[in-house]
């Protein structure tokens, strides 16, 4: 968290974590995966 905040705020990792998502799949049910996401100033990464 220190060397997060000496960053600029463009730079600084607001949110790191696992999240789901779901995908419609033939079947009248989703295929859900996991999916790791990251918010770094304004941009947004799904891994």
């Amino acid at each position: 968290k220190t060397f997060n905040e000496t960053l600029p705020q463009s730079d600084q990792i607001l949110y790191m974590g696992w999240i789901s998502e779901g995908s419609p799949a033939p079947q009248p049910w989703y295929k859900w995966q996991s999916r790791f996401l990251a918010l770094k100033g304004a941009e947004l990464f799904i891994f």
